[in-house]
Parts: structure tokens; C-alpha cells; sequence
């Protein structure tokens, strides 16, 4: 398999400061198709599993 270089933008390096992510975890998922998941907008695929409820929804669904 033909391995192109990978550069990452200014943009690309503060969201995976802010994720905590490395960027040879970044790479990794992109050369071994690995997706994470973080929400409907943000992958293109159904999430397995159960969402928590924020915690403003949760608010609105308590009873006193």
C-alpha cells in the first residue's frame, strides 16, 4: 500500500490538544480506518451502545 505523508493543519493540532489525542493515534486511525465516535455530526456511522443524557436534559426530566 502506497503511504502518502500526512500534515496536519493549525486547526487539526488545537482539536487534538483539546481532545487529548496524539497525532500518532490520529495517524494510526487513518491508515488502520479506525473511527471514533463522538456524536451523530461528527461520524457518519450509529453508535453502539447507550448516550449518556446531558445535563440539561436531564434537569428537565426530574420530578420533585
Amino acid at each position: 500500500m502506497d503511504e502518502r505523508e500526512i500534515y496536519f493543519t493549525r486547526h487539526a493540532l488545537e482539536r487534538m490538544v483539546l481532545r487529548d489525542i496524539s497525532p500518532d493515534d490520529v495517524v494510526r486511525a487513518m491508515r488502520e480506518g479506525e473511527r471514533a465516535a463522538e456524536g451523530k455530526d461528527k461520524a457518519r456511522y450509529v453508535q453502539t451502545g447507550r448516550r449518556r443524557p446531558s445535563s440539561s436534559s436531564a434537569a428537565s426530566t426530574r420530578t420533585s
